[in-house]
């Protein structure tokens, strides 16, 4: 009886979680941080790497307060945040692009694997960034 229950359980999880994708170890989608001095550059940041469809979304999180090291000093600074979410495949070109329009001197770029994802979230990324779907 408890075997039959166990089984249930286990198809009900399956069920509510069938729309996840676990990414394979290539980690096909990515999130990006970057680092700006401002909304302003932050909103010119967005718009190049979405127009150029190197991203499907561009988040601004604002006053953010950064704690650093710079030149042998210790810094801090107000910062926005840039989270964007796009395809490992697009990653060398939208650093590019940022790279070009960023006001630092060295702009924190980084791209970090998504894992796991919401299946038509992950298929919205690639059709935005690629015009296809194929996930």
């Amino acid at each position: 009886m408890m075997k039959d229950e166990e089984r249930q359980e286990g198809s009900r999880a399956r069920k509510k979680n069938s729309s996840l994708i676990p990414q394979p170890s290539s980690f096909a989608f990515v999130v990006g941080f970057v680092t700006c001095p401002s909304r302003a550059e932050a909103r010119k940041l967005a718009k190049t790497v979405l127009t150029k469809k190197l991203a499907a979304c561009v988040n601004i999180l604002d006053g953010m307060e950064s704690h650093y090291w710079w030149q042998g000093k210790l810094k801090q600074s107000r910062e926005c945040l840039l989270l964007i979410k796009t395809t490992q495949s697009r990653t060398a070109a939208a650093t590019k692009a940022i790279k070009a329009a960023h006001s630092y001197e060295v702009p924190e770029v980084i791209f970090l694997p998504i894992v796991s994802g919401e299946r038509n979230y992950l298929k919205w990324i690639r059709k935005s960034v690629v015009g296809r779907v194929s996930c």
